[in-house]
């Protein structure tokens, strides 16, 4: 298993182009990541990255196999 990042992402900041168009969540979900973005000086997905790769670090070993192999 990898130790630093679980998943593959381009080193360089992404454009629109390169994101897809949109990703449905409640509202307080969206103000969460949002603010967390803004206190973090990162962008939106740069955060829902950051979340998805802790919650596939702290994953069980089972689940994390499947996780990693979906992607």
């Amino acid at each position: 298993m990898p130790t630093d990042t679980i998943l593959e992402h381009p080193g360089k900041r992404l454009s629109s182009k390169d994101l897809p168009k949109s990703i449905r969540l409640p509202f307080d979900t969206h103000s969460a990541i949002s603010i967390l973005a803004s206190i973090q000086n990162k962008k939106i997905y740069e955060v829902v990255i950051d979340i998805v790769e802790n919650y596939v670090k702290y994953s069980p070993p089972q689940s994390k196999k499947f996780l990693i192999k979906s992607g």
